[in-house]
């Protein structure tokens, strides 16, 4: 398989080009630009879209790539896994590198949630950081490290659990485990899955996913769940609402 790449351009043609500088140098104005206008790229995505399903179903589709919310185009993720070099510093790998960019102004997180990271602390080469702004606004740091086969996870600032709120139930998720990134896909995607489901009292929907039970959750009654992630179900069969029953298939 082929791969290209451009390292450069000597003119532009395309007006909804954002005009972007270096990756070494301003992340925030990098990743808060993109290469094009939001709306421009959300005409993009429809257009793959419409490919793919013309091509691979014979459907044609017309339909238009909506925002989330009207909370804009930054500061949308909410969940960051960082690396730390060989230097003691956090940062991001460069696109198709294991190189690190230690400057984490990002226009893709809210503003202040990775403040501090990189300044008086040397943390360990070669352990993961991740960071979490929780639905309380607070956030969470975890450091992990290996050694050997060992596997040691402790908590920096916060807690080990993040709050996570949607449709009047908490989800209390290990920082280190997965939930949607974007601030408000879990929501978007619960509501969609109750929408298209239209479970009726009595009826079963099984969530094959499973996960943290998210979309079980909003299904209602009579829920099964296929889990590929033991741990966050179990804890959501404990603390479930009283109103589902919770039974656990495993594979």
């Amino acid at each position: 398989m082929a791969r290209g790449g451009c390292r450069g351009a000597r003119s532009v043609s395309e007006p909804d080009r954002v005009v972007v500088p270096d990756c070494r140098g301003d992340w925030r104005r990098l990743l808060r630009s993109g290469f094009r206008r939001p709306e421009a790229a959300r005409a993009l995505k429809a257009h793959v879209v419409a490919d793919q399903l013309k091509r691979l179903g014979g459907y044609n589709w017309f339909g238009a790539v909506e925002p989330l919310s009207d909370a804009g185009p930054t500061g949308w993720r909410t969940r960051v896994r960082l690396e730390v070099g060989p230097y003691c510093r956090v940062g991001f790998h460069r696109y198709h590198s294991s190189a690190l960019v230690t400057d984490l102004q990002c226009g893709q997180v809210p503003a202040g949630m990775l403040d501090g990271l990189n300044s008086g602390r040397a943390w360990p080469p070669g352990g993961q950081v991740n960071v979490v702004l929780d639905d309380d606004g607070q956030r969470h740091v975890m450091l992990t490290v290996r050694h050997g086969r060992r596997v040691a996870t402790s908590a920096v600032e916060g807690e080990y659990r993040a709050v996570q709120r949607i449709g009047g139930r908490i989800w209390r998720v290990p920082v280190t485990a997965f939930w949607q990134a974007h601030r408000d896909a879990a929501a978007v995607y619960s509501g969609l899955v109750a929408d298209w489901a239209q479970a009726a009292p009595g009826m079963t929907a099984w969530d094959l996913y499973g996960g943290a039970g998210v979309f079980a959750a909003v299904l209602g009654e009579a829920v099964g769940s296929r889990d590929g992630y033991g741990p966050l179900t179990a804890r959501v069969r404990r603390r479930g609402p009283p109103m589902l029953r919770w039974p656990i298939c495993r594979r």
